[in-house]
């Protein structure tokens, strides 16, 4: 089992971005937590080889505005797809009224096997 969560966390966090925003497993609990990016493992299993698994991230980008979610959603794409991870997935924009809150919200989920004898990302 190959464990990148820290890496992932500390990818995201090392985002140059124009405001303050916050890298977290837990979705935003209230309004106020301000811009969050948030990270889930939602796979990490061995394939049919044993020298090989399969990881799966899910990011979500919580802004205010459009603008800052595109820009963001940008950024947090580029830093996951330069490390070697493929974008799996992408959600629509999902705007205040869809999420119940005053977030605006963007899904992705990145993937890609590993071979766990040096964690290199394989096809």
């Amino acid at each position: 089992m190959v464990d990148a969560r820290e890496q992932i966390k500390n990818l995201l966090e090392g985002i140059i971005y124009n405001e303050p925003f916050k890298v977290s497993s837990q979705y935003p609990q209230s309004n106020c937590e301000g811009i969050k990016i948030t990270y889930n493992e939602i796979l990490n299993t061995q394939t049919s080889v044993s020298v090989v698994d399969e990881i799966a991230f899910q990011v979500d980008v919580w802004t205010y505005d459009l603008e800052s979610l595109v820009t963001l959603t940008h950024l947090a794409s580029d830093a996951l797809t330069g490390i070697g991870l493929k974008r799996q997935f992408t959600s629509p924009d999902f705007t205040p009224a869809e999420t119940k809150s005053k977030y605006f919200r963007k899904t992705m989920r990145f993937g890609r096997k590993v071979d766990t004898r040096t964690n290199r990302l394989i096809d």
